[in-house]
């Protein structure tokens, strides 16, 4: 019941993370919202890139998405949303991706409450 902020360039590997997780990820570049079960777990993946205010925001299904308890919510440029929004009952983690070249990547992973 966690949610997991992804933060990082285009291309530096957040959907190909969480096909990694998922073992069938697509690119929600396009499709703003995939949903998932893997074990006895569902996973909700937003990718925001494309949405440009609260409005758009407000209709792509992450609101009701991280007010459930059951669910890993991950959610690719994240900070499109005001981290004060997010739910406090929840494990909220943020996953910072630097590129540093083709190849290679940090990753900085953060509970942030």
């Amino acid at each position: 019941g966690a949610v997991l902020r992804l933060n990082g360039e285009i291309a530096a590997g957040k959907t190909t993370l969480v096909a990694t997780l998922v073992d069938q990820a697509s690119s929600t570049t396009y499709e703003l919202h995939q949903a998932y079960s893997k074990a006895h777990l569902k996973i909700d993946h937003f990718d925001l890139y494309r949405l440009s205010n609260a409005d758009e925001i407000e209709t792509s299904g992450v609101w009701e998405s991280l007010h459930q308890k059951d669910n890993l919510v991950i959610i690719e440029w994240s900070q499109k949303i005001s981290f004060n929004e997010l739910p406090k009952d929840r494990d909220i983690y943020l996953l910072d991706i630097v590129v540093n070249d083709e190849n290679s990547r940090n990753y900085k992973l953060r509970r942030l409450f």
